[in-house]
């Protein structure tokens, strides 16, 4: 019975070394230096395409606007149809502070020719994407549905592209053309 107890209460002095200490903290660190840098990326990837989902969400009640009386929904319209956006489409106001609509809607007056709509947003990430859908119109930059985003020029940290029909320079028949 003694020879147990001595061997639990026995202090034992074994342990780390420094070395091995800084040998786990140095490849910690080297762990850190390559996952931080991938995270950044998918969090800016994942930004980029949550404002691509909002624009073309848009779009698909846009064209459902314009399908049912020929002229495409301005920003209050397209809130009635899509209430998910409402908040994006308005501008709010707190207090003496207001804050602007973070996704832009451009339509053509009714009964313009060309019918267009430009819908815009600056995604978390501080890129400018627009998509912008003219329904009449023909030869370049007639009727279709063109992009703005990462590839376009000029992509500006200060303001998104006019909108225009035919699209102005910058935007592309092609979604992956433009950087979606």
């Amino acid at each position: 019975m003694s020879q147990i107890y001595r061997k639990l209460t026995k202090s034992d002095e074994s342990g780390f070394t420094l070395i091995e200490l800084m040998v786990v903290i140095l490849i910690m660190g080297i762990l850190a230096a390559i996952a931080i840098p991938t995270f950044l990326g998918a969090r800016t990837s994942a930004q980029n395409k949550a404002a691509e989902t909002d624009l073309r969400n848009l779009l698909t009640s846009e064209a459902v606007a314009y399908t049912n009386s020929q002229a495409y929904a301005g920003p209050t319209a397209l809130a009635k149809l899509d209430p998910a956006y409402t908040n994006q489409l308005s501008s709010t106001t707190s207090g003496t502070t207001t804050t602007p609509a973070t996704i832009s809607v451009t339509t053509s007056a009714s009964g313009s020719t060309p019918a267009y709509v430009c819908l815009s947003e600056k995604a978390a990430s501080g890129t400018y994407f627009a998509i912008e859908d003219v329904a009449t119109g023909s030869g370049a930059g007639g009727a279709g549905t063109y992009y703005f985003g990462p590839n376009s020029t000029p992509q500006t940290s200060t303001a998104a592209t006019t909108c225009t029909a035919p699209p102005a320079s910058g935007f592309f028949s092609s979604a992956t053309a433009a950087g979606w």
